[in-house]
């Protein structure tokens, strides 16, 4: 074939490389079998046409050795005239056709007479052609070429698909690289914010020692260094949930724990606050098993809710946390309960609660809330396998359960009734 053709079929063609060189395929073969059946023809093939090259995607009826190589020079290709074109191309004597008679395929497969019509990517570009084939000389009629060019709409229905999922699947490795890329530059901003962040914290208690401060300055130093704080927190919280969120469990270091650990842990951290604000502090404990967990980022779980349900119990009421093993989820293992008798959620807000910095305000008693703290409770109890859930109706209180799935047993008795030592729970302030 000449270089200018060659140019051509360079130009037009990438979007059917992804038939080329592949396997044969019963959908594309049903439509070969088709045409040989309706037409009365011996061969049947689905050319598609590359650069220099005709290949088979699928062929029926076609003769050693071109059926196994399932692909011809150009020098043997009557499709490329279809593809050139677009148009279709119907020889009923390949021998004194002008176009063709001189094409090595009728001394070297056999091709009398064809008919053939394009097969087109989905932007409608001519890829290839569907052709009927005879040994013998044929006059084709309107009714020939009417089914082939019906047959050959399937044909195209099928590689516009099949683009539109390699498309598709290019789209999502595309947008899953841009995701990461974009939480890497997230996860490294979060690292980067703590660096300055610590140090106006350091300033900030360099000032205080240096002193003295008036009542005024005093004051102001001291609601700087809690806001600040409440920044430090949200970005550990941030950088958490990154983590986690990139990660999965990978990002947890799991060892054997049990519930009374957990629970005695937190309610320390939380016994100040509860004080200051004159709430009953309640904890509980009916689960003997112990469990796989990051005790680290459980107790933050138990910290974050049990200080939530402080925040949002007036004074005087009452918040409890407790632990039982359950047995009524698909995999049983321990379920935390922390429960108030605080203000409560309108039900139209509850299932928006573990969304990130979504606060409900128009009930909040304070507005010191990263919003965040429940999307790091949502993004630790999922990496552990758990699950977790909120009941609540305004003014009603509210309970959040958690449970953590990975259940192994009093393996270690000894090291069960040292983490259990100190009673079984009750009230703390």
């Amino acid at each position: 074939m000449q270089s200018s053709s060659s140019g051509f079929f360079h130009s037009i063609f990438p979007g059917a490389a992804h038939l080329l060189d592949t396997p044969t395929e019963e959908a594309f073969d049903r439509f070969t079998r088709l045409a040989t059946q309706v037409l009365g023809v011996p061969v049947s093939l689905i050319s598609i046409l590359d650069a220099d090259r005709q290949f088979f995607k699928s062929a029926i009826g076609l003769q050693p050795p071109f059926a196994e190589k399932r692909e011809t020079p150009l020098s043997h290709s009557f499709c490329q005239h279809v593809v050139r074109t677009g148009e279709p191309l119907v020889v009923a004597d390949a021998r004194e056709h002008e176009l063709v008679r001189s094409n090595l395929g009728i001394a070297e497969l056999g091709i009398v007479a064809y008919a053939g019509v394009p097969i087109y990517d989905q932007n409608g570009r001519p890829i290839g052609a569907l052709c009927a084939i005879n040994a013998i000389p044929r006059q084709w009629t309107a009714s020939d070429l009417e089914i082939l060019e019906t047959v050959a709409e399937h044909v195209t229905s099928e590689v516009a698909m099949r683009e539109r999922l390699i498309q598709m699947g290019v789209d999502l490795a595309t947008m899953r690289a841009s995701e990461q890329t974009r939480s890497q530059i997230s996860r490294a901003d979060r690292h980067d914010l703590r660096t300055p962040l610590n140090a106006m914290l350091l300033c900030m208690h360099a000032v205080k020692e240096l002193g003295p401060l008036n009542d005024d300055q005093s004051e102001f130093m001291q609601t700087a260094e809690s806001s600040l704080r409440v920044v430090l927190e949200m970005v550990d919280r941030l950088i958490d949930i990154g983590n986690v969120d990139s990660r999965g469990n990978e990002a947890l270091t799991m060892v054997p724990t049990d519930a009374r650990a957990i629970i005695r842990s937190a309610s320390e951290q939380v016994l100040p606050l509860a004080r200051t604000k004159g709430i009953e502090l309640r904890t509980g404990d009916d689960a003997s098993e112990r469990f796989m967990a990051d005790v680290d980022k459980t107790v933050r779980v138990v910290v974050n809710l049990l200080a939530n349900g402080v925040k949002f119990t007036p004074t005087g009421g009452r918040v409890s946390v407790t632990a039982r093993t359950h047995a009524d989820e698909a995999k049983p293992g321990i379920r935390f309960t922390i429960e108030d008798t605080g203000i409560g959620v309108a039900e139209e807000n509850i299932a928006r609660l573990f969304e990130e910095g979504f606060r409900v305000d128009a009930t909040a008693p304070t507005r010191r809330s990263t919003g965040l703290g429940l999307t790091f409770c949502k993004r630790i109890v999922e990496a552990h396998g758990g699950r977790i859930w909120v009941e609540s109706a305004l003014h009603k209180g509210t309970a959040f359960h958690f449970t953590l799935p990975d259940l192994i047993g009093e393996e270690d008795p000894a090291v069960l009734r040292e983490s259990r030592a100190g009673g079984g729970g009750g009230v703390l302030a």
